[in-house]
């Protein structure tokens, strides 16, 4: 069953002394939308564009790679593909380095980024950005067997929780569960080696990372426990798409192709091609 909700507002823990989730665990495959259908989006004038230059990097899957053919593919290359369907213009896609992905706007060899770049103080220097298209909430991850608790700072006390180095994950368990007992990895296969031999009773990480391993073989031994956790202040404000500092039209024409892909369904077809059992 799909449960497709709408996220009009933002979904942050942003001031709470204990966390708690965003929402609630279910067993319904929930697809994440940011339109407001409340509000009519206009269809866009492009001043007579006929095509769309999108430029995005390598090696962030399911987000973004280059298959065997040398193509980029992934999650936001068939949004990519979506959105200019959408405005009915043709649509280019070129990889570049994650470095030189701005300057390849600056320099005009492309028209948006489109490469899970995250709107920050510093990127909003030189770029505009879309309305988000997909928040990453951070999951816990147990063993399907283990047995079922609430997920609290209490409950967890005096348990370990495996969690990426220097992460924003690990900076966020350390704050809101003190009494846990934090065990960091440099490399995810030994986080998921930890929590299948029982080294860690949880994992803690970002959900969409997990969302792909629990979709694996060895993933099937385990699944996400307790609700999603949005807080901004550390999961940041979402993926949107870059496009030239004051380029409104463009950005404008992309908010509304978001909002058609996301009220015909096509986003959500997106979604669960890349993450079958969701991310929340």
């Amino acid at each position: 069953m799909v449960l497709v909700a709408v996220l009009a507002l933002p979904l942050v823990a942003e001031a709470q002394e204990q966390p708690a989730p965003s929402a609630p665990a279910a067993t319904e495959v929930f697809i994440p939308s940011y339109r407001d259908p409340a509000l009519r989006s206009e269809s866009p004038d492009l001043l007579g564009r006929t095509s769309l230059r999108f430029a995005t990097s390598d090696g962030f899957p399911p987000f973004q790679a280059v298959d065997a053919t040398g193509q980029p593919s992934g999650f936001n290359i068939d949004l990519a593909r979506a959105l200019c369907d959408a405005l009915q213009l043709s649509c280019t896609i070129e990889t570049f380095a994650w470095e030189d992905l701005p300057k390849a706007l600056a320099d005009g060899r492309a028209d948006a980024i489109i490469a899970g770049l995250r709107p920050t103080a510093e990127t909003r220097k030189t770029l505009d950005f879309t309305k988000r298209y997909l928040q990453l909430p951070a999951r816990f991850v147990a063993l399907a067997d283990a047995p079922a608790e609430e997920i609290t700072p209490l409950s967890l006390a005096g348990k370990t929780i495996g969690v990426a180095a220097g992460s924003a994950h690990e900076a966020y368990i350390k704050t809101f569960f003190p009494a846990v007992r934090t065990r960091s990895y440099d490399r995810h296969a030994d986080g998921y080696q930890w929590l299948i031999s029982g080294e860690a009773s949880y994992l803690f990480g970002d959900g969409a990372s997990l969302a792909s391993w629990l979709a694996t073989e060895e993933g099937s031994c385990c699944g996400f426990r307790g609700g999603p956790y949005i807080d901004s202040r550390y999961f940041g404000e979402g993926f949107a798409i870059a496009v030239r500092r004051g380029d409104e039209r463009l950005r404008d024409a992309l908010d509304h192709a978001l909002d058609v892909t996301n009220g015909n369904g096509i986003f959500g077809n997106i979604y669960l091609k890349y993450f079958p059992i969701g991310i929340y």
